[in-house]
């Protein structure tokens, strides 16, 4: 019989933390880590194949304004891994807001090759 303890019904504050995928990235899909972002493959591509790529800050975060401007400035060397990666065009996508995320910690998309207009505005409408 197991005795329960009371941290088994109370949830810590970082409890989000330990079952959030961007915390704890599986090793065969990381690409690259820095000092305060990871570049990796998307498990659950868009794409069905490696040209879905994530980048994910190293620290739990929630919004894009949790992030100091110091360390966006990593996104220098995040920009120059992707011309390489990508090597025609790709495009890239954040959703800010929690009514549209999959994972509560903030994430940037990048995708490899064009967006049109027309499908931005179809999927602006379909998400009112």
């Amino acid at each position: 019989m197991k005795i329960h303890k009371i941290e088994d019904y109370i949830k810590p504050e970082n409890w989000w933390e330990w079952n959030c995928p961007f915390c704890n990235i599986e090793k065969e899909y990381l690409l690259w880590t820095g000092k305060f972002f990871s570049i990796l493959v998307n498990k659950f591509s868009y794409t069905w194949d490696d040209r879905h790529l994530l980048v994910v800050p190293n620290k739990h975060l929630e919004h894009t304004f949790d992030l100091p401007a110091e360390e966006f400035m990593e996104f220098k060397i995040i920009e120059k891994f992707m011309d390489d990666y990508f090597d025609d065009s790709y495009f890239s996508f954040i959703r800010e807001k929690w009514k549209f995320k999959s994972i509560k910690h903030f994430h940037y998309h990048f995708l490899a090759g064009e967006i049109w207009e027309e499908l931005i505005i179809k999927e602006l409408n379909n998400n009112k």
